[in-house]
C-alpha cells in the first residue's frame, strides 16, 4: 500500500463518537444496578453532560483531526464533571464566561501549528495544557469578578406611586435582589463592571423602572448586579439573562409577578410570604430551584425535555402540574409556570 493510500484511509477513519457514548451510557447503568453507584440512572447521565465535551475531544484526537482544540474539549469536561460529582461546586458562570476567548486561542494554535510535526503536535498540546492550567486556576483561587469600582445605582420612591413595574436586563452575568430598607427609595444597588442604561417613568400611580446591560452578541461579557427593591408597595418583577447566576432573595417584598427568562446558568428564587399571583421561569439549560412559602397554596405547571424536577412530599400530580396539599382550601395560592429543556428543577419549601 503507497503512503498516499494510507493517509487518504486513515483521513477517512471513522468517527468514535457514538461507540463511546454507548460505552459511557451502558458503564454508568451496570455501576447503578450492581449499586457500586447511587442515585436514579436518568439524574446521574444529566449530570454526565460534560462527558460529550471529553467524547467530542477524544474522537478528534483519535480522528487526528487537530490536537489544541480537542485538549481543550477534554480539559473543559473535566473540570465540569469535577464541579457536578465533586464534594463543593467549583465552577459557576459567571467564573467561565469571561474564558470565552481561550475558544479563539485553541483555534489559533491549530492553525499556527497546523503541518502536524512532532515538534508542532507537541507546542501546541503544552500551549492548551498551560492555557486550561491556568484557567483551572483562575477558577479555584480567584473571585467571580475581578476587584473594582462599581457604579452606584438609585431611583426615589415618588408618595403618589402605588405600584411598580421593574425589569432587569442583563447581557450575562449575576444579578442578586434582595430589599432596601428605606422608604423613600424604589431601587438602589451596584453594577459592575460598567453602569448600565436606566430607563423610568411614570404613568398616574404606576412606575416603571429598567435597567439593561445590551453587549453585543459577538463580544459576551460578565456583568455584576446587587440590587434592592421596596418593600412599600406591589413590585411586577421582570428578569432577562443571557448566561450566568440569578440569586432572587424576594421574600422581604410585596411581589405581585414575577417573570424569569435565563439561556444557561442558575436559578434560585425565594419568594414572599404573601405573595398571591403568578410566576413564570423560564430557561433552557442549568438549574432552577423555587423556594415557597409553607402556609401558601402551590400550584406548578412545568414543561420540561430532559430535566430532573424534584417536589416536596405530598404533592400531587396531574397531568403536568403540581399542587400543593389542601390547594383548593388555601386562601393565598401562587401559580407558578416553569419550562426547562436540560438541567434541574427543584421545588422546595422554604425553612
Amino acid at each position: 500500500m503507497t503512503e498516499g493510500k494510507r493517509q487518504t484511509d486513515q483521513g477517512r477513519r471513522g468517527s468514535f463518537f457514538g461507540p463511546i457514548l454507548l460505552i459511557v451510557i451502558g458503564v454508568v447503568f451496570l455501576a447503578r444496578n450492581l449499586e457500586i453507584i447511587t442515585g436514579g440512572g436518568w439524574e446521574i447521565l444529566i449530570n454526565l453532560w460534560p462527558a460529550l465535551l471529553i467524547i467530542a475531544g477524544l474522537d478528534d484526537l483519535f480522528r487526528r483531526r487537530s490536537f489544541a482544540w480537542p485538549v481543550l474539549l477534554i480539559g473543559a469536561g473535566a473540570l465540569l464533571l469535577l464541579n457536578n460529582f465533586g464534594p463543593r461546586t467549583i465552577v459557576t458562570w459567571t467564573k467561565i464566561l469571561p474564558l470565552w476567548p481561550l475558544i479563539l486561542i485553541a483555534f489559533g494554535i491549530d492553525l499556527l501549528f497546523q503541518s502536524r510535526t512532532w515538534w508542532g503536535t507537541m507546542t501546541s498540546i503544552l500551549l492548551v495544557v498551560i492555557l486550561v492550567g491556568g484557567a483551572v486556576w483562575w477558577i479555584g483561587f480567584q473571585g467571580a469578578v475581578p476587584s473594582g469600582a462599581a457604579y452606584p445605582l438609585e431611583r426615589a420612591l415618588s408618595p403618589e406611586i402605588n405600584h411598580a413595574e421593574i425589569q432587569y436586563s442583563l447581557g450575562a452575568g449575576q444579578l442578586i435582589i434582595g430589599d432596601v430598607s428605606a422608604s423613600d427609595v424604589l431601587a438602589a444597588g451596584t453594577a459592575f463592571p460598567e453602569k448600565p442604561d436606566q430607563e423610568y417613568s411614570e404613568t398616574e400611580s404606576t412606575a416603571s423602572y429598567s435597567l439593561e446591560m445590551d453587549y453585543p452578541t459577538f463580544y459576551p461579557n460578565m456583568t455584576q448586579w446587587e440590587m434592592g427593591i421596596t418593600s412599600e408597595i406591589p413590585v411586577s418583577l421582570t428578569v432577562d439573562n443571557g448566561a450566568g447566576e440569578l440569586f432572587l432573595a424576594l421574600e422581604g417584598l410585596a411581589l405581585k409577578t414575577l417573570q424569569v427568562e435565563q439561556g444557561v446558568g442558575e436559578i434560585v428564587i425565594r419568594l414572599p410570604e404573601e405573595m398571591e399571583g403568578d410566576v413564570s421561569v423560564d430557561q433552557a439549560v442549568g438549574r432552577i430551584q423555587i423556594l415557597v412559602p409553607e402556609d401558601t397554596g402551590i400550584r406548578m405547571h412545568f414543561d420540561k425535555a430532559l430535566s430532573r424536577l424534584d417536589v416536596p412530599d405530598g404533592y400531587q400530580l396531574q397531568g403536568n402540574t403540581y399542587t400543593s396539599p389542601g390547594f383548593e382550601g388555601e386562601q393565598k395560592t401562587i401559580t407558578i409556570h416553569v419550562e426547562q429543556a436540560v438541567g434541574a428543577i427543584k421545588l422546595q419549601i422554604a425553612d
